[in-house]
């Protein structure tokens, strides 16, 4: 019997939508600027209409230069956040307005996905044949999904650092999550936002669904392309220390989806460097990251690619 970790990225949505397709056509994880989201509160109003700052940005950036992905786009804003001196409100602003953009936007996409019948899906499959073997997972997610999958397989799970939650697989999210707040801080908000709560390093508290698409006090998510600004945080250390302390152990790891970003490294070259040079690599995607193949083949004794989902 394995002991297998599980490692997630965006691929796992990605490869999700394929298999509800049509059904979630035009809910594609790698474009969320162009999904029709409306703000919470205000239905007949577009949640980028209530976040003036990040819009301005995204036009700002359009016109400057075209054919940009979304994720430039988000570079570009986080390359001008990193040019501004941190004690500003503006800067400040944006920054919030960015993460919860992100937040809001994952949580519209959540919601319709929950809306849907999964099963089938090959990913839940395996999850639903080794569920005896699986030790652990790591999400850079924020959706839901693979917390949506091991429901869906009768597996219950707990986060590190959300309140109530203490039984089940353990399950590290560093990247944050659309139903985490923090714990501490009441004040009212609303948007456009007028009050700016970040990177406060809190307990969390887990929205209920019905919150998902409620004004939230804090953002805790990492932009694409972002260096983690938040990877000690009290909820997130425990997470790298417990998988730390169990990855000699797994004889089998799976990296699902990962783009192996130059953000990314340092945090998924610790995961790796936690594991034996006997424990089983496999490498999910139908794609692999070149850097990040040639890189595990060095290392791992055992390598293998799934390139058309699980085997």
């Amino acid at each position: 019997m394995h002991r297998i970790g599980l490692i997630v990225g965006n691929g796992l949505p990605i490869d999700l939508r394929g298999f509800l397709s049509p059904s979630l056509e035009v809910w594609d994880p790698q474009h969320p600027l162009d999904w029709q989201l409306w703000t919470p509160g205000k239905r007949d109003t577009h949640l980028l209409k209530s976040l003036p700052g990040f819009a301005k940005a995204i036009e700002e950036i359009k016109q400057m230069e075209g054919g940009f992905s979304d994720f430039d786009i988000f570079d570009r804003i986080l390359q001008r956040l990193t040019r501004t001196p941190d004690p500003d409100f503006e800067r400040a602003l944006l920054e919030a307005e960015v993460r919860h953009f992100l937040a809001i936007a994952y949580s519209h996409f959540q919601l319709q996905v929950d809306s849907l019948d999964i099963e089938g899906w090959p990913w839940l499959t395996w999850i639903r044949g080794s569920k005896a073997e699986l030790v652990g997972v790591v999400s850079f997610n924020y959706d839901l999904i693979i917390e949506r999958a091991l429901e869906d397989a009768g597996l219950r799970f707990h986060r590190f650092g959300v309140r109530l939650e203490d039984t089940g697989i353990p399950i590290l999210k560093p990247h944050g999550s659309i139903d985490f707040d923090v714990e501490e801080i009441r004040m009212p908000v609303k948007y456009p936002l007028q009050n700016v709560a970040l990177r406060n390093d809190f307990p969390l508290r887990r929205l209920d669904r019905i919150e998902f698409l409620q004004p939230r006090t804090e953002a805790d998510i990492v932009l694409p392309n972002e260096y983690s600004p938040q990877a000690n945080f009290q909820w997130i250390r425990p997470g790298y220390k417990w998988f730390q302390e169990i990855g000699s152990s797994l004889t089998r790891c799976i990296f699902m989806g990962l783009s192996y970003w130059e953000c990314d490294r340092p945090e998924i070259d610790f995961l790796l460097g936690t594991l034996r040079a006997d424990t089983e690599l496999i490498v999910a995607n139908p794609d692999p990251p070149p850097a990040f193949l040639n890189m595990v083949k060095e290392r791992f004794q055992k390598v293998k690619v799934w390139r058309n989902g699980p085997e």
